[in-house]
C-alpha cells in the first residue's frame, strides 16, 4: 500500500505519451470555439464543420405543456437538486422500473443537446412538440453526434444510451421517458446546460440524478456518498493553496471520482485563478458504471478540454489504472479516426445531418 498513490489529485507521469500525441485534428480546434452559450462546431475529420442551429422562434409549443419553472436567482445547485428529484418522481410515478440509467440518460442527453440559443422557450417547445418516435430518434442522434466529437468520453456512456436500441419500446416505457423529458425541461435542464446562470458549468447535475434515483442501501453497498459541493469547493481551495506552481499540462487524478464532484471544484478553482482547465490532463476513476458515464458527460458540459480520460475500475486493486485510462482514451480516438471515410462514419454523419434538418424544418 505504501507504493500506491491515492492522493486526491495525485500526479501522473509528466509525459503520458500515448495521450498527448493525439493529433490536434481529432478534436475541435480551440480557435473555432464560439462564445459561451453557443455550441462549439463539431469537426468531422478535416472536412466542413457541422453547426447546430437553434430551432426557429416560431416553433410550436404543445397546448398541454406544463408551465416552465423560472430558475431566476436560485443557486444552480438548488435548481439541479430540484430537477433531479422531480425527474425521479416522474420516472417512478409512471412505473419506469428499476433501470435508473434511463432517466439519468434522458437528462444527460438533454444536457448534451447541440442546440443553443437565446430563445430557450422556443427550443423547449420544439422538443416537447416531437412525437414519441421523433423524440426517441432525437436522443439517438445526440449520442451519435457527440461520439463524433468526443469518442473517448461518449465511449464510456454506453449504459446511458443502450435503452435507445430497443426497436419496439412498450407503452409504459414511452410514457415514462416522455414524463421525465417534460419534467426535466420544466425544471430548466436546458437553461442549466446553456450557461444561462452564473457558474452553472460547475453544477454536477449527474450526481444529483444518481443520488435521487439510487436507493440508500444501494449507495451504501457501492460505498457511494454524495459530497456536498461546498465541501468539495473547500477541499479544492486547500489543495490548490498547497501547490508550489500551477502550469499548463499538469495532470490530475481522482481515484474515486463518482460523477466528478471534486474535479468540478478543482476546475472551478483553477478558473478563478485565471487558469484554463482545458490546458490540464484530467483522469477520473470509479467502480460504478453509471457514475463513470456521468463523469464523462460532465467533462463535456464543464468544458474540461480534449485531454480527459474516464474509466471504470478499482483504484485500490490496480495502481496503474490512471495510465490505462489514458491509453484507452487514445485508442478510442484512434478508432474514430480510422472510421473516417468508412460507411459507418458516413452513415453517422448522415444521421446527424438528418437531426439538424429536423430542427430546421420544425
Amino acid at each position: 500500500m505504501d507504493e500506491l498513490q491515492l492522493d486526491l489529485f495525485a500526479d501522473l507521469p509528466d509525459e503520458p505519451a500515448t495521450f498527448v500525441r493525439i493529433p490536434s485534428s481529432a478534436l475541435p480546434p480551440r480557435a473555432a470555439v464560439p462564445p459561451r452559450r453557443k455550441v462549439a462546431p463539431i469537426t468531422v475529420g478535416q472536412g466542413a464543420l457541422i453547426e447546430a442551429p437553434a430551432p426557429p422562434p416560431n416553433a410550436p409549443v404543445p397546448a398541454k405543456r406544463r408551465p416552465r419553472r423560472k430558475l431566476g436567482f436560485r443557486r444552480p445547485t438548488e435548481s439541479a437538486r430540484d430537477l433531479a428529484e422531480a425527474c425521479a418522481i416522474a420516472w417512478h410515478g409512471h412505473h419506469g422500473g428499476g433501470r435508473m440509467e434511463i432517466p439519468v440518460g434522458i437528462v444527460a442527453t438533454l444536457a448534451l443537446l447541440p442546440f443553443r440559443g437565446d430563445d430557450l422557450v422556443a427550443l423547449e417547445g420544439w422538443i416537447l412538440g416531437l412525437d414519441d418516435q421523433q423524440l426517441w430518434k432525437l436522443y439517438e442522434e445526440v449520442w451519435a453526434l457527440r461520439w463524433i466529437q468526443a469518442p473517448h468520453l461518449i465511449g464510456r456512456c454506453g449504459i446511458l444510451s443502450q435503452w435507445l436500441e430497443q426497436e419496439e419500446p412498450d407503452r409504459n416505457l414511452r410514457a415514462a421517458v416522455r414524463a421525465v423529458t417534460e419534467r426535466a425541461i420544466q425544471y430548466g435542464v436546458l437553461e442549466l446546460a446553456a450557461n444561462e446562470l452564473p457558474g452553472n458549468l460547475d453544477v454536477d447535475l449527474m450526481s444529483w440524478m444518481v443520488t435521487s434515483l439510487r436507493s440508500k442501501g444501494a449507495r451504501e453497498g457501492l460505498g457511494e456518498y454524495h459530497t456536498p459541493p461546498e465541501v468539495c469547493d473547500m477541499i479544492a481551495r486547500v489543495t490548490i493553496g498547497g501547490m508550489d506552481e500551477i502550469r499548463p499540462g499538469m495532470s490530475f487524478l481522482e481515484p474515486a471520482s463518482g460523477t466528478g464532484g471534486m474535479v468540478r471544484s478543482m476546475a472551478s478553482a483553477l478558473r478563478d485563478l485565471g487558469h484554463d482547465p482545458a490546458d490540464m490532463l484530467w483522469v477520473m476513476v470509479d467502480i460504478d458504471a453509471i457514475a463513470v458515464a456521468g463523469a464523462a458527460v460532465n467533462a463535456i458540459l464543464w468544458e474540461l478540454g480534449g485531454n480527459v480520460a474516464v474509466i471504470r475500475g478499482d483504484s485500490l486493486a490496480e495502481g496503474d489504472i490512471g495510465n490505462r485510462a489514458i491509453r484507452e482514451a487514445a485508442e478510442m480516438i484512434e478508432h474514430r479516426d480510422r472510421l473516417r471515410g468508412t460507411a459507418a462514419m458516413v452513415a453517422a454523419i448522415q444521421r446527424a445531418e438528418r437531426m439538424l434538418s429536423l430542427a430546421k424544418a420544425a
